[in-house]
């Protein structure tokens, strides 16, 4: 217990700072983005006198310290702001756009853990080198394809030229949405199949070359036994790590995804908000990612110190 609260407390203390950091430094970065909200919600036609009255209605005629103290202030206390160009909360459409985003990611890390995991286990059993080539080989090849080309193929094979998957948008439905997530999530999948089939292979051929793997074969266990109740776990333990470690990754490849497939997730909001200069509403969504790769990071370190025999032994022995 001791050390999952050293787990917390750290990780906390991690995103105190890494929130402290994004406001100030996207309070710097959007601003040196051409343009002004006032002349995107006026219109280029407005008057100067109008645009100056409104921004200083909105606050951007202060000096850009002031600005970023402010939104400290706002964060501190849950308050994101208001959208300078719809007129609602930002937390609104946070919570609006997040569902489409985490969707994806979930259900392409379960594709990609149920390909990869069984890929390298079966590739570490063998043992071989035609099946390290193959994993080595298949994994270069996911790792150079980007996700807008991986996703535009399935577009057009499944979406258009077969046609038995919708070629894009979104559904009304959660019922609906479950013939529209395959795509872009097969699509994002590839990014994290690569690394963990690898990463699988490799942990599993060290595994397989333990003193307790020959023991459970000399006392007759089964290999699907020897597999899933010693091998599985350890395999696990850096496929945990990876995971996390790419969180960012799977964000910043859903957000290309959505873009692809037109899925009114997170990508589709936040280029919505840089476009139209609304910089609440980019540092309320770049502050929501960061809090996402935190917290994931953060639940990654638990499991690693619950799974992890030597560290699950340290925990009940305090």
């Amino acid at each position: 217990m001791a050390r999952a609260a050293g787990v917390v407390g750290s990780k906390l203390g991690e995103l105190i700072i890494v929130v402290a950091l994004i406001v100030l430094l996207t309070s710097v970065l959007v601003r040196l983005i051409p343009g002004s909200p006032a002349t995107t919600i006026l219109g280029s036609a407005a008057s100067a006198e109008a645009i100056e009255s409104l921004n200083q209605q909105l606050g951007l005629d202060r000096p850009v310290w002031a600005q970023a103290v402010n939104g400290l202030l706002q964060v501190a206390t849950g308050d994101l702001g208001q959208s300078l160009t719809e007129g609602r909360s930002v937390w609104s459409i946070i919570l609006d756009a997040l569902p489409v985003t985490l969707s994806v990611i979930f259900v392409a890390l379960v594709i990609a853990l149920l390909v990869g995991l069984t890929v390298g286990l079966v590739a570490g059993y063998r043992n071989s080198r035609r099946w390290g080539h193959a994993v080595d080989l298949s994994s270069s090849i996911l790792i150079a394809l980007p996700p807008f080309v991986t996703g535009t193929v399935l577009l057009l094979v499944f979406g258009i030229w077969l046609n038995v998957l919708p070629a894009g948008g979104w559904g009304a439905s959660p019922i609906d949405n479950v013939r529209f997530i395959w795509l872009p999530a097969i699509t994002l999948s590839m990014v994290a199949v690569a690394p963990i089939a690898r990463t699988a292979y490799r942990s599993t051929q060290e595994v397989m070359k333990e003193e307790y793997v020959d023991a459970a074969r000399s006392r007759a266990l089964s290999e699907t036994h020897i597999a899933i109740r010693h091998v599985l776990p350890i395999t696990a333990l850096p496929l945990i790590t990876l995971v996390a470690f790419n969180a960012s990754i799977l964000l910043g490849g859903a957000i290309i995804v959505e873009a692809v497939f037109g899925l009114p997730g997170f990508g589709q909001a936040l280029s919505t908000a840089v476009l139209s200069r609304d910089y609440p509403t980019v540092a309320g969504m770049t502050i929501a990612s960061a809090i996402f790769v935190v917290i994931i990071n953060m639940v990654a370190d638990l499991a690693v110190a619950f799974i992890d025999p030597v560290q699950r032994g340290k925990r009940w022995s305090r």
